[in-house]
């Protein structure tokens, strides 16, 4: 990968144990730089230039290392919806000190009737969405977004609120702040 900087040399800017807290599977041995742009990149032990962290435009970009994927240093992982009961239903546990932040999601209407849900925070906890209506068999896709579409409070779980006892399945995929 070529620096997208306009002018040269990037700016070295520390070995990988200096970027440690940012990025969890950086190596020893990498190394990091930053274009003119504001692009920050690694320059991994086998020679690979690979742009992380930002788009230059102060917006977090997903990147894949050995199969995992990652948004702002943090792997990316997933969760299934498989819900039925009407009220609160449990899509990822709490995480200490953590908050849980959905960057993308699909969810289906498995159910002839209508199904009002919403995302909270904390089971019968602080609405994260509006209601949102599932029309018969129908269903949300909301795509990847860096930044996230909405996020629990700290060290609380992420809730799935349903108005009616019909099944409702789907999956997310989100990341530990």
């Amino acid at each position: 990968m070529a620096f997208k900087a306009l002018t040269s040399p990037a700016t070295f800017i520390g070995p990988a144990a200096d970027r440690a807290t940012q990025l969890e599977e950086c190596a020893v041995g990498d190394f990091w730089f930053e274009d003119d742009t504001g692009r920050t990149y690694r320059k991994s032990v086998a020679g690979a230039w690979i742009e992380v962290l930002s788009d230059g435009a102060g917006l977090l970009i997903p990147y894949d290392v050995g199969g995992l994927s990652f948004v702002g240093g943090r792997q990316v992982k997933s969760a299934i919806i498989s819900a039925a009961n009407a009220g609160d239903n449990t899509l990822v546990a709490a995480v200490p000190t953590k908050i849980i932040r959905v960057h993308q999601f699909t969810i289906i209407n498995n159910h002839t009737a209508v199904q009002t849900i919403a995302f909270e925070s904390a089971a019968s906890g602080t609405a994260i969405t509006g209601d949102m209506i599932l029309g018969a068999n129908g269903g949300l896709v909301e795509p990847f977004d860096p930044t996230g579409h909405f996020q629990t409070i700290v060290s609380e779980l992420l809730n799935l609120e349903l108005a009616g006892a019909t099944a409702v399945g789907g999956w997310l995929k989100y990341t530990e702040v």
